[in-house]
This record gives C-alpha cells, sequence and structure tokens, in this order.
C-alpha cells in the first residue's frame, strides 16, 4: 500500500514567465490516505495521538508499519527541526 501525508491544498501568487519565484503556500493538511495498490482503493485514515502540524514540501518515508515525517512548511512557517512517526 501507499501512504500519503499531508500535502498543498493552495498556492496563491505567480512568478515571470516560468519561474516559480512568486508563488507560496496558501494551505496544507494533516490528512493521510493509503492506497490500495491491487484494489485501486484509497482510504482516509484518522490516526490517534498527536500528529504533525499540516504541511507540504516535507521528507516521509515508511519503516515497516510506521511512516516517519520530517520538515516541510504550513500555515506556521518552517517546521525543520521536527520529527515525527505515524504508527500505521
Amino acid at each position: 500500500r501507499l501512504i500519503i501525508f499531508g500535502g498543498a491544498t493552495a498556492l496563491e501568487g505567480d512568478g515571470p514567465s516560468g519561474s516559480t519565484s512568486g508563488i507560496r503556500l496558501a494551505g496544507a493538511t494533516s490528512d493521510v490516505h493509503s492506497f490500495d495498490v491491487r484494489s485501486g482503493v484509497w482510504t482516509k485514515l484518522d490516526p490517534t495521538g498527536e500528529g504533525p502540524s499540516p504541511r507540504a514540501a516535507h521528507s516521509a518515508a515508511a519503516v515497516g508499519n510506521m511512516v516517519v515525517v520530517q520538515g516541510g512548511i504550513g500555515p506556521a512557517g518552517l517546521a525543520s527541526e521536527d520529527l515525527h512517526v505515524l504508527d500505521l
């Protein structure tokens, strides 16, 4: 299965032709979704406990039944010094 955490929900601004320098994050989510690659079905997961704040442009890696989420940027700004583990 594929696990997706967070991501941008809205971008605003525009950059000069072909540039993204004027684009900034206007919204982010902390939703967790699972995609079953065999059946092609998406499922929204509801983890318990305190999860990561909404963010995009973060790093995540699966380790067994866990997903480790680090860094990114969200409505509260840069989240470069935190590390969260989602135990699935």
